[in-house]
């Protein structure tokens, strides 16, 4: 009984460790069957990924190819855009050079017209210039032949006129000179009564006369050219250059006698100019200088009167040279 019991329960428990065994048989079965469908699944989830990543390499080949296609064709859409730039530039510059060219046949045009307008116009004012210079020419032939019948007329005017100034002033000259003439009368019966009252005192000389070289007196000197200097320096040179009138002169040598109170005794001409109108317009300078400064007292003590020789020369300016003996 224990024997079957023990084989029994050998049994059970071998039959046990059997089922245990089988179970362990089919969870490992399980396992692998699972693991398989894992592996299978895994090895698809890899062709899968495989596959998409293929499809992914593709599909950016091909987007690189459509990349490079666009690329090319946006290039050559560039290319031809370029083109088609260049050739409407290039229709655009020849229809400006076109514009261009008419606008510079039309300007031509303008400009010959205007050219012809211009010679025209200079024509006509080359022809109205001639015709101006022709009527100026006559003018100026009436204005000249008028100018000269005028001038003719002032010349002799001019002549009538000189004539009568001649004649004035040759009546003016002889009034003058007759005038002088009474004045030197005058001074010279002065001088000759004078000359009676110092012969009747021969112990003095009362007349000195100063000719020009060195004189011992030197107050007699310094006197004279204080005369001299006063006649260059105030004489009316104009009426003696006014009488000359273009006349052949000689420098006159004139002696002036003053009495001691600086008044002209006598003018005498020891050489005259040749020319009496000279002659007169020195006496007339003289006399309306005077009276001249009075002798100093020590000369007037001495001397009545003083006798002053000079050349006179006015050639440019009045001057009195002093002459010798």
């Amino acid at each position: 009984m224990n024997t079957l019991q023990a084989e029994r329960a050998q049994a059970i428990a071998t039959e046990t460790a059997q089922a245990e065994a089988a179970r362990k048989e089919l969870q490992v079965q399980e396992a692998i069957r699972l693991a398989a469908e894992q592996a299978a699944q895994q090895e698809t989830l890899k062709q899968d990924a495989i596959r998409e990543a293929t499809l992914r390499q593709e599909a950016i080949r091909q987007a690189a190819a459509e990349t490079a296609r666009l690329a090319a064709a946006a290039d050559t859409l560039q290319k031809e855009l370029a083109k088609q730039e260049a050739l409407r530039q290039e229709v655009l510059q020849q229809q400006a050079l076109a514009q261009e060219a008419q606008r510079i046949d039309a300007a031509r045009a303008q400009v010959a017209q205007e050219e012809m307008q211009h010679q025209e116009a200079l024509r006509k004012v080359a022809q109205a210039a001639a015709q101006a210079a022709s009527d100026a020419r006559k003018a100026e032939q009436l204005r000249q032949e008028a100018l000269k019948q005028e001038t003719l007329k002032q010349e002799a005017l001019k002549e009538a006129l000189r004539q009568e100034a001649l004649r004035q002033e040759g009546l003016r000259q002889e009034a003058v000179r007759q005038d002088l003439l009474k004045q030197e009368a005058a001074r010279a019966e002065a001088a000759r009564q004078a000359a009676a009252k110092a012969d009747a005192a021969p112990e003095r000389q009362r007349k000195k006369t100063v000719l020009g070289r060195p004189d011992r007196d030197v107050r007699l000197q310094m006197f004279a050219e204080g005369w001299a200097q006063k006649i260059q320096r105030y004489g009316a040179f104009e009426t003696i250059d006014n009488a000359k009138g273009g006349a052949n002169y000689t420098d006159p040598v004139v002696t002036v006698t003053l009495h001691s109170d600086g008044n002209v005794d006598t003018i005498v001409f020891t050489r005259s100019s040749d020319v009496p109108a000279i002659d007169a317009a020195i006496r007339q300078v003289i006399l309306a200088l005077a009276p001249y400064a009075a002798l100093p007292g020590d000369l007037a003590s001495d001397y009545d009167s003083v006798e002053i020789s000079r050349m006179w020369r006015f050639s440019s300016g009045l001057r009195l040279l002093k002459v010798g003996r």
